[in-house]
């Protein structure tokens, strides 16, 4: 029997015996991630913060375990989560509330380089100036101090004059102490911000309370018992699906789920999103764990057999599927369609033909999560990219003749409205770039003069592979049905998008390893060429990954490619789209 079969049945045991505490110990000990994460929900429930917070970090959920450390108020651990999240800025602000003056400065300074909001360059300008001192800081303070009085009187600004008052403190400015608290204060007098406005209160009150103000201190001890926070709300009943995902009653969820799906319920399409993609689903896309906790389900420790999941994506297909791009507003209704690339160095190459090199990409990024599906392609035909030139190259439009469609488009193996688009030239795929790239600045999610195109095999590869020389996209472990639609599965054609997370990469993009071959704009002679061509003569050989849902496993390699004319249009044809980071901030 598998490990997940014994973990299963002792998670049921204790259950059945009320022994919460054991069940959530054996989820965090022996468990996947999914399970870790199954187990913090529970520790929550018993009111143990600090196992929360380590089972969430073994889910990889270094969010969520944030938040637990900081209610159970252990900076270290929320430090140690800040810095597995990459957030320079929220660590320096919290190693300059424990004093850590040294530590938190060149954070602080990275932290400051890399902002962007007006807001956010006052406030941390003001915290360097407290971490330096007031010699090394004074210009820090002197530059802050001129800017802050000219930001907008909203929320936003709150935290930039929490930071003065915080100088203020520091170093024994009584002025702007209060000058910055009061400030934030005013700004977030509306019952809505309430949590926020006694965070400052109460850093206000201590502050108060150090520079022996006891007037003050009354005032401010009077306003925190008058602005009482409201009682957080009752738990909501389980959804009617949960308890049959909890127990694996894969078949009857469905069946639970599918009449209410065709009837338009957006929690029951939510569910089925979570039956395919599980712990990958909410692992990318943060804001769905709100969601899920609203009505009260929890990720099951167990994942949804292959099949299951395949029914699913063709139920939600069907219907009307959440996680796929919607072009008036550029992004899923689930949210989190495009995957974030940071700029910097990776690993490039195909390990079959020798050692992988390192190369740079300048600038930061992002690739759809997902290959263009048949339901996106068909928005492209529907409103007459076939009959317009104006989305096709020169030879593009020379290519297409008469075509009104990829070929394939008919063929009941392959239109499955979630399965990605094939049958589709080079053309066709920058044809449907162009396309999209229009409606987004149509509808102003994207920038004029931005464009969305297919990646270059650089970017293509980036994405796949990471920062480290891992082999797939999910690392080093070999190929199996879990983590990749190839030969060894044996399903012999593409599946809809999504259906194996096991083998996400780590920027959150899927199916980057088999299921379909993959455009992208670089020649095939220049697999290392930055610039993305615009147009590829019809004799010109093209890069595309090389793996599909017939690919034999030593082809699943990240760097593993092909060539071939622009004008082929075979079954295994698909591409995914590209953006530059900056458009959908």
């Amino acid at each position: 029997m598998p490990r997940e079969f014994y973990l299963k049945r002792a998670v049921e045991c204790y259950d059945h015996m009320g022994d919460q505490r054991a069940a959530a110990d054996v989820l965090a000990r022996f468990g996947s991630p999914a399970a870790s994460a199954d187990a913090a929900q529970r520790y929550v429930a018993m009111g143990d913060l600090p196992a929360a917070g380590e089972a969430y970090l073994a889910a990889d959920q270094p969010r969520a375990a944030l938040d637990c450390f900081q209610r159970a108020r252990l900076p270290e651990r929320a430090l140690a989560c800040l810095h597995v999240l990459d957030d320079p800025a929220a660590a320096g602000a919290l190693l300059l509330e424990l004093e850590r003056l040294a530590e938190a400065a060149p954070l602080l300074e990275r932290a400051l380089a890399a902002a962007t909001r007006p807001t956010d360059h006052v406030m941390l300008r003001f915290q360097l100036a407290q971490a330096l001192g007031l010699n090394h800081g004074e210009s820090h303070y002197r530059e802050a101090l001129a800017q802050v009085s000219h930001l907008p009187a909203t929320d936003a600004s709150a935290e930039a004059w929490v930071a003065l008052g915080a100088w203020g403190a520091a170093v024994g400015r009584q002025d702007r102490m209060q000058e910055g608290y009061a400030q934030a204060l005013r700004l977030l007098d509306h019952p809505h911000y309430l949590p926020r406005w006694r965070a400052v209160a109460t850093r206000y009150q201590t502050a108060a309370q150090a520079i022996g103000n006891r007037r003050l201190v009354q005032i401010l001890t009077t306003e925190l018992a008058d602005r009482v926070e409201p009682p957080p709300p009752t738990e909501p009943p389980p959804d009617p699906a949960q308890l049959l995902l909890d127990s694996g009653q894969w078949e009857a969820a469905l069946a639970e789920l599918e009449p209410r799906a065709r009837a338009e319920d957006e929690t029951a399409k939510l569910l089925l999103a979570v039956m395919i993609e599980d712990g990958a689903l909410v692992r990318h896309r943060p804001s769905i764990a709100d969601t899920l906790s609203a009505i009260g389900y929890r990720l099951s420790a167990m994942a949804c057999p292959l099949p299951l999941r395949l029914n699913a994506a063709a139920l939600l297909g069907e219907v009307g599927d959440p996680r796929l791009l919607n072009v008036q507003t550029g992004d899923a209704p689930l949210g989190g369609y495009w995957c974030p690339i940071d700029a910097g160095p990776f690993w490039f190459g195909d390990d079959r033909q020798g050692a992988l090199r390192q190369v740079t990409l300048p600038y930061a990024y992002r690739v759809g999560r997902y290959p263009v599906t048949n339901t996106e392609y068909r928005r492209f035909i529907e409103a007459g990219g076939y009959q317009q030139q104006q989305w096709w190259t020169e030879n593009g439009w020379q290519d297409k003749g008469s075509r009104t469609q990829p070929s394939y488009w008919d063929n009941a193996e392959r239109n499955q409205p979630t399965q990605p688009v094939v049958g589709v030239s080079w053309y066709e795929a920058v044809a449907y770039c162009a396309w999209l790239t229009a409606q987004g600045q149509t509808a102003g999610w994207l920038a004029n003069g931005d464009a969305i195109r297919l990646p270059t095999s650089l970017e293509w590869e980036r994405a796949a592979r990471g920062i480290d020389q891992r082999r797939y996209p999910w690392g080093n472990e070999p190929p199996d049905a879990e983590r990749a639609n190839y030969n060894d599965t044996g399903i012999g054609r593409p599946t809809p998008v999504g259906c194996f997370p096991a083998g996400a990469a780590t920027c959150g993009a899927l199916d980057l390893a088999g299921n379909v071959w993959e455009w992208t704009s670089t020649p095939y002679q220049e697999p290392e060429l930055v610039e993305a061509r615009k147009d590829f003569t019809q004799n010109t050989y093209v890069l595309l990954s090389y793996s599909y849902y017939n690919a034999e496993l030593a082809n699943l390699c990240c760097g593993a490619r092909n060539g071939i004319y622009p004008v082929y249009r075979y079954n295994v044809r698909s591409f995914r789209c590209f953006s530059s980071r900056a458009l959908l901030e």
